[in-house]
């Protein structure tokens, strides 16, 4: 076998995970040659890094497990200030290069700060929210009730009756004598003045539309006035509610860490999350349904112009048709008594 076979020779290629650039050089050759320069890319934060640690520079006492978008698990991710400078929680307990007089008065001035500034927060929602209602009021309607629509019934009976005659009610009505004398009458009345007989079927149909529209518009505003009671029954709970809840963790985590933890690190763990956030109920729910009061009553209020102006003009188009029709029967009667 030939020794004097050359192999060709393996090449080992460096790889590099710098990113690179191509660039275009002239050789020594005077000719152009494609080079790769690596960059360098500075390490910066991810968004979210950046905006979880301003979360973590804020009152954990607001946090919520349900609603946050950062998952937190425990008190001590979040930043402590001492002047200038933010510190972790838990450094400042458990890393040593603390005193226990430098802990308690860092830990009592932000603890104070947190509690003051979660009240401050909370009394701007209730008094927003209690300034909404204030600002809307009870908005009162006039109700097209079960009394009402029983009477628009029987008007429009009583109206179709007398003016079609199916069931002879004009008749029974008076006594036959008189009843087919005010029959006749009507009948000559309706035939010689057809403006008449169009002005009892607009009356007739308003009577009809009248009762659905109103109804419904009762039903609207029906709606409205429970909401409005039941929110506002509602967020006076839910004011009890986060008073009762925040008095409760704030005095346990500030008792945890002042009597417990700062004693004894390594005897105490943590503080959940569950214990010292807000859960059944939060700021932003309460306001949010402060302002789905007004949003609603807003809604009523753009709307009402609309229910007033059908309410007046179907309840006043039936009754004057009504009244029409009796005053022109009590008119035929007399007429032709005197006749």
């Amino acid at each position: 076998m030939d020794q004097n076979i050359s192999h060709p020779s393996t090449i080992m290629l460096r790889r590099s995970d710098a990113p690179t650039i191509k660039q275009y050089v002239l050789n020594a050759n005077k000719q152009w040659e494609e080079v790769d320069f690596p960059i360098s890319i500075p390490d910066e934060k991810p968004a979210y890094q950046d905006a979880l640690d301003h979360y973590l520079k804020g009152n954990p006492f607001s946090h919520n497990l349900n609603e946050s978008e950062f998952k937190v698990n425990t008190i001590e991710e979040y930043y402590v200030k001492d002047k200038d400078e933010y510190i972790l929680l838990s450094d400042l307990m458990r890393s040593g290069q603390y005193s226990r007089r430098q802990k308690r008065k860092i830990l009592k001035r932000n603890f104070n700060e947190w509690i003051k500034s979660y009240n401050k927060e909370k009394y701007e929602s209730v008094k927003v929210a209690e300034s909404t209602f204030t600002m809307i009021g009870k908005i009162s309607f006039p109700r097209f009730g079960f009394i009402k629509q029983i009477l628009f019934v029987m008007m429009f009976v009583v109206m179709i009756s007398i003016v079609y005659h199916e069931n002879n009610f004009v008749i029974r009505l008076f006594r036959p004598k008189v009843g087919n004398i005010v029959h006749n009458s009507l009948n000559s009345f309706f035939a010689n003045y057809q403006w008449a007989q169009i002005a009892i079927n607009i009356s007739l149909y308003a009577i009809i539309v009248g009762i659905l529209v109103l109804k419904f518009i009762d039903t609207v505003q029906n709606e409205y006035r429970k909401n409005y009671y039941r929110t506002q029954k509602m967020l006076k709970n839910a004011k009890n509610i986060l008073n009762r809840d925040f008095r409760r963790k704030s005095q346990r985590a500030r008792r945890y860490y002042l009597a417990k933890v700062l004693n004894k690190p390594d005897k105490y763990p943590p503080l959940r999350m569950d214990q010292v956030g807000e859960s059944r109920m939060t700021l932003q729910r309460f306001n949010n349904v402060s302002k789905q009061v007004v949003v609603s009553g807003a809604k009523i209020k753009r709307w009402n112009w609309l229910f007033v102006s059908l309410r007046f003009i179907l309840i006043w188009t039936s009754l004057l048709g009504g009244i029409g029709l009796l005053v022109l029967t009590i008119y035929q009667i007399i007429k032709d008594f005197l006749s």
